[in-house]
């Protein structure tokens, strides 16, 4: 029987979750703040939303790896070094590194808990839930890409007409 009831959890007590210790030259990536700008309740649980953050850091800065190169032998030995325009007193370069690591966690997330909210009553509801899923993932992913183009100010879109 379905019950139009759905029970969220609340999130961890503020000041439970620590920030992620980065390597140096990334920011650390505070989770409480990832969590309050991604909107994730106490469903995500602070051990899982740490491994998600983990893995975004490991993908995003092994993807970043020779841009930090080329940025570390021109004389910057931070990211927030590396000359940008600011936004609210912030080089936008952190600002782009923050949102590759949110969308890069949120998609994971949207991965690992499609099991939770996929499986409605009815002919037909689970592949239209399942399809809009794919989309939000898809959209996430995108954002993922968006987000390391603009860090490095390339081009969002490689394409090329035949």
């Amino acid at each position: 029987m379905n019950s139009p009831f759905v029970a969220t959890a609340n999130p961890p007590v503020k000041g439970a979750e620590a920030p992620v210790a980065n390597d140096g030259w990334w920011p650390d990536v505070d989770c409480e703040q990832l969590r309050q700008d991604a909107r994730l309740d106490g469903t995500v649980t602070p051990p899982r939303l740490l491994l998600a953050v983990e893995e975004a850091m490991l993908s995003i800065n092994g993807e970043l790896a020779e841009w930090q190169a080329a940025q570390i032998a021109l004389g910057f030995n931070r990211l927030e070094e590396v000359p940008a325009p600011k936004l609210g007193g912030k080089s936008v370069k952190l600002k782009h590194y923050r949102r590759a690591i949110q969308a890069h966690v949120q998609s994971q997330l949207a991965t690992a808990y499609r099991d939770i909210d996929t499986l409605p009553d009815g002919a037909g509801k689970e592949s239209r839930v399942r399809s809009a899923l794919e989309i939000r993932q898809d959209a996430l992913d995108t954002r993922t890409r968006h987000a390391i183009a603009d860090l490095q100010g390339t081009p969002r879109v490689i394409a090329a007409l035949l």
